[in-house]
């Protein structure tokens, strides 16, 4: 039963991402034409929108893969500030038409790069999930996204010992 599940949900997030992944490429492409300010607001919030779409069918996609124990992490180097920016742009525009200014304080001692090695596709899933949880629920003006390094120095004497 749950292999015949499993099979169901991937079988329908291929047949969604087919014509989004149509709607995305079509999208850049209109991007890259000549537009009036308010069309190049309007296909950017397509753009956003469309992506976002995506993640929610990938999440249910990686969901079915949880759940068939079968879910692949691919990790690589990458800059944590950057994923951080990126993924709070996605939701500028819906924060700013509620009044909700985004934040974000990334607290990494100086000695230590912003560079980190994990999954930076499932970072920015959950990211992107308590993010746009935050603006859907919050009653205040700001959604803070707080990154900090906890255990670090820690890590580092072990590595001095070693």
């Amino acid at each position: 039963a749950s292999r015949a599940k499993s099979m169901i949900v991937a079988n329908t997030s291929h047949e969604i991402r087919t014509p989004l992944n149509a709607i995305i490429g079509m999208t850049e492409m209109l991007m890259e034409t000549p537009l009036m300010p308010d069309q190049s607001e309007m296909i950017q919030t397509v753009s956003r929108s469309s992506e976002l779409l995506l993640g929610i069918v990938n999440d249910i996609l990686d969901f079915s893969k949880l759940d068939a124990q079968k879910m692949r992490f691919t990790y690589s180097d990458f800059d944590l500030q950057d994923l951080v920016e990126s993924t709070l742009d996605m939701f500028a525009e819906i924060a700013g038409s509620k009044g909700i200014e985004l934040v974000n304080i990334i607290n990494i001692p100086s000695a230590y790069s912003h560079r980190i090695h994990t999954d930076p596709a499932r970072l920015q899933q959950v990211m992107i999930n308590l993010i746009n949880n935050a603006i859907k629920f919050t009653m205040q003006v700001e959604v803070v996204v707080r990154v900090s390094c906890e255990g670090v120095e820690d890590q580092a004497r072990k590595r001095e010992l070693g």
